[in-house]
């Protein structure tokens, strides 16, 4: 397993004018972190701000593992660096006693224009549900 990248510091400047109303956003970065690394995270999430709540955006591990085996060119640069997928958003709930599921989105069950011809993988069982946005509520 490689060493964590993962600096807390910044969790000192933000603690004394958190107030009781955090949100913390992860938009397109879990996806690139070691497991073990969000893990560490969202636990001192938990312990450092009790009551804030997370939203960050998730591929299943199935797809994070083909993309990196169908990327080709200069994509598979970035494909190689994917590392994470969830694969259900109960399943950060089990990391710690206070961390709750407030709700999840599945991107493929709006029908955004700009998706194009993906939105339609909304209709395949199986396809459906691999690309989400957790919202959490941490202690």
């Amino acid at each position: 397993m490689a060493a964590s990248v993962l600096d807390f510091s910044w969790m000192d400047a933000v603690a004394p004018v958190a107030g009781n109303g955090v949100l913390f956003l992860a938009e397109g970065l879990f996806t690139y972190l070691e497991q073990a690394d969000i893990h560490r995270l969202v636990l001192e999430l938990e312990r450092r701000f009790p009551g804030a709540e997370l939203v960050f955006d998730a591929a299943s591990p199935w797809v994070i593992a083909a993309h990196r085996l169908a990327a080709a060119g200069p994509a598979r640069k970035v494909a190689a660096l994917a590392r994470w997928g969830l694969k259900n958003g109960k399943e950060l709930e089990s990391w710690g006693t206070g961390i709750r599921l407030l709700h999840e989105w599945f991107y493929f069950d709006e029908r955004e224009p700009r998706l194009g011809a993906m939105r339609l993988l909304r209709f395949v069982p199986g396809l459906r549900h691999v690309a989400r946005v957790v919202h959490y509520r941490l202690g």
